[in-house]
């Protein structure tokens, strides 16, 4: 299924009729958000910039891209993989939910026995959806998350 997306219209929704996320792994924080190329161009320059710097971490920060078209959250799950999950997700089923306003939900809920590892971020436009080890959330823009998380 690689193959596809090297096809795929990557621009506006308006060109294409999808909708895609961008997805951030790093090494001790993800972060989600619905960007343009020319910022997801910004992140993986950074990105690029530290493996220069440290050689071996290109591994540990990566970006990729959900297809969300019609769909709700992404799931960030304990192995690193992000999928994209309905509108009708069950947020109290989730420990680590990342709301729009980039505040952490049910962190004291009792619900969260099957996806405790998984953290399920809310779709943002412009911006970046972020949690980090310590279980800090936030929404920010990509300059401020580069700022903060990747130097």
């Amino acid at each position: 299924m690689q193959h596809i997306k090297l096809f795929e219209d990557f621009g506006s929704p308006q060109s294409s009729g999808r909708r895609y996320a961008t997805c951030y792994q790093g090494d001790a924080e993800a972060a989600v958000g619905i960007i343009d190329e020319a910022q997801r161009e910004k992140l993986q320059s950074a990105i690029d910039r530290l493996a220069a710097k440290w050689p071996g971490t290109e591994d540990q920060l990566k970006i990729s891209v959900v297809d969300v078209t019609g769909m709700g959250y992404v799931m960030h799950d304990e192995n690193g993989e992000f999928v994209a999950v309905p509108n009708s997700t069950n947020t109290e089923d989730y420990a680590y939910y990342v709301a729009k306003d980039g505040r952490l939900g049910n962190e004291n809920s009792d619900s969260f026995q099957v996806y405790e590892e998984a953290r399920l971020f809310d779709l943002v436009e412009g911006e970046l959806l972020c949690i980090d080890h310590h279980g800090h959330a936030a929404l920010m823009g990509v300059d401020e998350f580069i700022k903060t998380y990747i130097g």
